[in-house]
């Protein structure tokens, strides 16, 4: 897991060779005012998603794991508390992984929370189970989602 602010997101580019694409993507394109709604970059090898949503409490949402992608939230107004614990404490699932949408929940509890503010990402790789959009306002994020 990576946090930062979005003055340094290029910093991260040679973290993956996919990233310097997404990257050009999200500072040459004013995405907080994106209406929500997946937008292709390559294909479903990047894509973002914009999303406006009210945040909820801990106890009503779960860790989440990815198989196929990284995800780079970024919050674009609001403040997003996210949890975090590392892949190999996810012992406990829900359900099985769903394939078609890369997704697992589990009912481990993350070790620590962040509060990820305006203009503020974090970079989610498949070793990170995370708990996103925990607040009691509006939450407004772009979420990008790299093949790996």
């Amino acid at each position: 897991m990576i946090i930062d602010h979005i003055n340094n997101l290029t910093l991260y580019k040679q973290l993956h060779p996919k990233f310097k694409q997404a990257f050009h993507f999200i500072l040459n394109n004013d995405i907080s005012n994106f209406s929500p709604g997946k937008y292709e970059i390559d294909k479903d090898n990047i894509f973002i998603m914009i999303d406006k949503n009210i945040g909820k409490a801990k106890k009503d949402s779960f860790p989440e794991l990815h198989r196929k992608y990284i995800d780079i939230q970024i919050v674009l107004n609001g403040v997003d508390e996210m949890g975090w614990l590392p892949k190999s404490l996810c012992t406990d699932p829900i359900e099985k992984y769903n394939e078609k949408n890369d997704i697992q929940f589990f009912k481990n509890k993350p070790l620590s929370w962040i509060k990820v503010k305006k203009e503020m990402f974090v970079i989610f790789f498949p070793s990170d189970a995370h708990q996103p959009l925990i607040g009691n306002s509006e939450i407004h994020k772009a979420v990008v989602k790299i093949a790996i």
